[in-house]
């Protein structure tokens, strides 16, 4: 990446070879509010397990977190409270 004259805007961090991209730095998705309320009720029911990729595939491997159950349920009693008002 450190070749590349203009870094692209999905680049959240970079070092070696690895590298963060943060895909809510779209603008598809960054301003997609149902998107993010779908990312947040599900982002602590599972977990990045493995990334890899074979050719032009990136494959990304999730694995469930039953402990974020809890903080799931939570996020929808503040969302339904939020919609309710």
């Amino acid at each position: 990446l450190g070749m590349l004259p203009v870094k692209p805007g999905l680049l959240a961090e970079a070092d070696g070879d690895l590298f963060v991209i943060d895909l809510l730095r779209l603008r598809a998705l960054k301003h997609n509010q149902k998107l993010q309320r779908v990312l947040a009720l599900l982002g602590p029911l599972v977990r990045v397990s493995r990334v890899a990729t074979e050719k032009d595939v990136l494959a990304i491997s999730l694995t469930p977190r039953l402990l974020g159950l809890v903080e799931t349920a939570q996020a929808l009693i503040a969302l339904r409270r939020a919609t309710a008002e």
